[in-house]
């Protein structure tokens, strides 16, 4: 992430990160819209699950996406 920050620094572009790790009992997808209010672009990994579990939980990407 740092060396993509610099990348863009030197081409007077305005790119910031911002890596959080914490322990919640909220829904994530919650959190991470509240935090995310002042940014403009969210960048979230994924793991591929078998198609019972996706069916049965979904993604946190997929519920931030109705939060935002």
């Amino acid at each position: 992430m740092e060396e993509t920050v610099s990348g863009c620094r030197e081409q007077d572009i305005d790119a910031t990160y911002l890596v959080i790790s914490a322990q919640i009992q909220d829904d994530v997808s919650i959190v991470i819209s509240k935090l995310a209010e002042d940014y403009d672009l969210i960048i979230m990994g994924h793991c591929k699950y078998e198609k019972i579990y996706k069916f049965l939980r979904n993604s946190v990407a997929e519920n931030l996406i109705t939060h935002l």
